[in-house]
């Protein structure tokens, strides 16, 4: 502050004041007469409230005294979102993949305008924007006709929320291909010179889909169970 705003005289001290809705006074919080303070930043917690909007303002002292309040200003207790859930696989085929999208569990306060979502190949750390994505539905399908995803390709899929105060952190990733489920296997054979009394080997045959299988799961039920149990998960 130059000599001309500090009335000539060494500041003693900065006085802010908040604005008390219960009592419909201004209430000082620091630096006022008894308890200067040359603080030009000031972190305050008495009774916030997460989305409220509070008036706040502040004057000068020097050894005159007091000068004029500044002019009020309209403070909201918010800030960025916080981080949405990764996105989920809905379903997919060769030509298009569909997500399940979930909302922030907390806005930080100011209303969510939007989400964005954004799509990276599978080994590549070159992220982007999907341009086809409204930035609010839960449920999105990105198509190979847009030419945002490619046929048989593997992506990452991540999102985040947007407010007055800026951009959430990044959801965790889901991994996912722009291609059909597998499809239906063909039923399991025993290799009865590897079998015993005790003991079934089991044979079936690799998957041959265009997209690589990266895994089989084997289920099992006796005649005198309800449910099957995996007996078998593995590459």
């Amino acid at each position: 502050m130059s000599e001309v705003e500090n009335g000539g005289s060494k500041i003693l001290s900065y006085e802010i004041a908040i604005y008390n809705d219960t009592t419909s006074q201004w209430q000082s919080i620091i630096g006022g007469e008894g308890k200067f303070s040359l603080a030009n930043t000031f972190t305050y917690y008495t009774g916030i409230s997460k989305g409220k909007t509070y008036q706040f303002k502040y004057r000068v002292w020097n050894i005159n005294g007091p000068g004029l309040w500044s002019e009020i200003a309209y403070i909201k207790a918010a800030q960025v979102a916080e981080r949405p859930p990764a996105p989920k696989y809905s379903y997919s085929s060769a030509t298009l993949i569909t997500l399940i999208l979930f909302q922030s569990p907390d806005d930080g306060g100011s209303i969510i305008t939007s989400y964005v979502l954004e799509r990276s190949p599978l080994l590549n750390t070159n992220w982007a924007v999907v341009s086809s994505y409204n930035g609010y539905d839960m449920m999105h399908t990105i198509t190979t006709a847009s030419g945002e995803v490619t046929a048989y390709q593997k992506y990452r899929f991540r999102i985040k929320a947007v407010n007055d105060y800026g951009s959430s952190d990044y959801s965790e990733e889901l991994q996912a291909a722009v291609a059909p489920l597998p499809s239906k296997p063909l039923p399991l054979t025993k290799d009865q010179p590897f079998s015993t009394k005790t003991s079934i080997k089991l044979n079936w045959l690799q998957h041959t889909d265009t997209m690589p299988a990266t895994g089989y799961r084997v289920y099992m039920k006796a005649e005198e169970d309800l449910i099957h149990s995996i007996i078998y998960d593995g590459p």
